[in-house]
């Protein structure tokens, strides 16, 4: 039984790390310079922020209540870094999807 639940909660801790966010669209904010909203795609009802202009950059997700549901802190080099691979990923005419175990992955798909 022991070993049932352990592969249970093993199974579940690795399904929640590599949840995935897929933006569609990338807006900068108003009255900033490199502070961008994001639009997703899914999960449904999901927003992000990429935040690349204030003293602490990060990237990060909510859902409709306004709960975070996933945060990163960055350097300002991994910030351009994420926001390289996000226009990357538009130009291709491809949505940008995080998965949060790798938000550095220039790959465009989940």
């Amino acid at each position: 039984m022991k070993k049932i639940f352990l592969l249970l909660i093993t199974c579940l801790s690795i399904s929640a790390m590599a949840q995935g966010f897929s933006v569609k669209q990338m807006k900068l904010r108003e009255g900033f310079d490199y502070n961008f909203d994001l639009d997703l795609t899914s999960p449904p009802n999901h927003y992000g922020q990429l935040n690349c202009q204030d003293f602490i950059q990060n990237i990060q997700f909510r859902n409709d209540h306004h709960e975070q549901v996933f945060h990163q802190y960055l350097s300002i080099v991994e910030c351009e870094q994420i926001y390289l691979n996000i226009k990357n990923c538009f130009a291709q005419q491809k949505e940008k999807c995080f998965k949060t175990n790798d938000v550095f992955s220039t790959s465009c798909d989940c």
